[in-house]
């Protein structure tokens, strides 16, 4: 760089120091004058599904802990690491175990089986190298028997205990059984239509189900819909609500371990076809990996399609792979309209929780 650039450059910046910082009341001026007097506040601010959503907003109040997402110990993934899990419903054993080596050989690094009851899991995890891969199982039926014959078989196989990473989901509270990596007391949280009250009647599921689950770690499975941004903050709620339910007189400086797995239903509207599903699948996606899932599912338009489940798997390979989504641990750390958004989730969610726990 050159004398006569860096000169230049100087007097670039001279000039640009020469306007004052904007300030709120200066936003507050400007957006009434072209309101025609109106108040911007009440003009502009609009209810999303019960949150308060303002027309501007700053940094300077603090909102939650400064770290919500930390950079993940499996550098391999990434410091953003999600587990990349195909659902495999399991009607017959052999038939599920081909239908998950196939998506492990294909690009997932993960699997998740729905099952209607207890199984053959020597038959449906034949050659399946779990201390390598992410299993998650959901279980309507026979939960006890099933996590068992898990165990036997993790045990059979000697597989480190905490390498064998995946979550066991039965909407009860199951013993830990020694391990930090896989999760047995699993719930679900049911898609509502308003946020808040789907993670209030998630948490209570779970406090219904527990006696004393504040010390157990725990594996939440949630639906991911529509609105991008109030999902976001929906994962990142749960995270805090999390936090918070454990702090409170419990002298605990770390909360238990959380395992978060997201899933997408297929959306279909015939006018968008015949990628529509691909592109809502991929902001959904975007939006569970920035909120800050550990895994992650996504439904393919077409069950035994090919093509079809080959494109719901590759959306989690190409947001990490291409769009680099893995590379930092909490991307959206310090916004300032999520943390708003998602201290308002919060709040209203403890409102009505702190009683109960």
């Amino acid at each position: 760089m050159t004398c006569q650039t860096i000169a230049v450059l100087k007097e670039k910046k001279k000039k640009f120091s020469n306007f004052p910082p904007a300030t709120l009341h200066d936003w507050e001026t400007a957006a009434k004058e072209e309101l025609g007097g109106s108040d911007p506040w009440k003009k502009l601010s609009v209810d999303v599904k019960g949150l308060a959503i303002k027309p501007f907003y700053d940094g300077k109040s603090e909102l939650r802990p400064k770290a919500l997402l930390h950079p993940s110990p499996q550098t391999a993934l990434g410091p953003r690491t999600w587990h990349n899990c195909p659902r495999v419903v399991v009607e017959n054993e052999k038939e599920g175990n081909a239908q998950a080596l196939h998506h492990l050989q294909h690009g997932a690094d993960g699997v998740s089986f729905e099952l209607k009851g207890a199984a053959n899991v020597e038959i449906l995890l034949k050659g399946i190298e779990w201390p390598y891969c992410a299993l998650i199982f959901s279980v309507n039926e026979d939960a006890d028997d099933l996590l068992s014959r898990i165990t036997a078989f993790r045990s059979k196989q000697k597989c480190d205990a905490n390498a064998c990473t995946g979550a066991f989901f039965a909407n009860k509270h199951e013993k830990a059984n020694g391990t930090e990596a896989f999760f047995t007391s699993g719930f679900s949280f049911p898609l509502q239509d308003i946020p808040a009250e789907e993670l209030i009647n998630g948490f209570k599921l779970i406090a219904d189900s527990k006696s004393n689950f504040l010390n157990e770690p725990v594996a939440i499975q949630v639906e991911i819909g529509q609105d991008f941004f109030l999902e976001i903050a929906k994962l990142r709620a749960i995270r805090l609500v999390w936090h918070r339910i454990q702090q409170p007189g419990k002298g605990k400086n770390n909360p238990s371990p959380l395992f978060i797995h997201a899933w997408m239903r297929p959306w279909s509207e015939e006018r968008y076809q015949p990628h529509e599903n691909m592109l809502k699948s991929t902001t959904a996606a975007m939006a569970a990996i920035l909120g800050g899932c550990d895994a992650l599912t996504i439904l393919p338009d077409e069950k035994n399609h090919v093509l079809a489940s080959r494109i719901a798997r590759n959306v989690s390979n190409i947001l990490r792979e291409e769009s680099h989504l893995s590379k930092v641990a909490d991307p959206l750390a310090g916004t300032y309209f999520l943390e708003d958004v998602t201290h308002q989730l919060v709040e209203k969610v403890w409102a009505e929780l702190k009683q109960a726990v």
